[in-house]
């Protein structure tokens, strides 16, 4: 295989288990930590946590931004169709957190890019 394929599946699998893992679909543990310390700060961690995985996604692997999106749009789109067979959701809010999600992935990747000087 070469490096681009597999490069856009290694960011579709850590983009699809990042979402699942920084906000689980029907078992978010984010909401005991926003009783405690509220809505913005958590906001503001769980933002930070993606920016720092998508960073260090893009320092071990060295994939770039556009790579890394190749493989991660196609991710959220198989997990909002997942979330929507399995859960059925009222209102489609995920669709915009995990889109938020990925985009502070991406800019992670983005990020660590730009330092490497890419």
């Amino acid at each position: 295989m070469t490096r681009r394929p597999r490069d856009v599946a290694a960011s579709g699998a850590f983009a699809l288990l990042s979402g699942v893992v920084l906000w689980p679909p029907g078992a978010v543990y984010w909401t005991g930590v926003a009783a405690a310390v509220g809505e913005a700060p958590t906001i503001g961690l769980v933002v930070f946590s993606a920016v720092a995985l998508g960073t260090a996604f893009g320092h071990v692997t060295r994939i770039g931004v556009r790579r890394f999106l190749g493989g991660g749009v196609p991710a959220y789109v198989v997990g909002m169709v997942a979330i929507r067979v399995v859960s059925a959701p009222d209102s489609p809010v995920h669709l915009v957190w995990y889109a938020g999600l990925l985009a502070c992935l991406s800019g992670g990747v983005a990020l660590d890019g730009y330092v490497r000087g890419r």
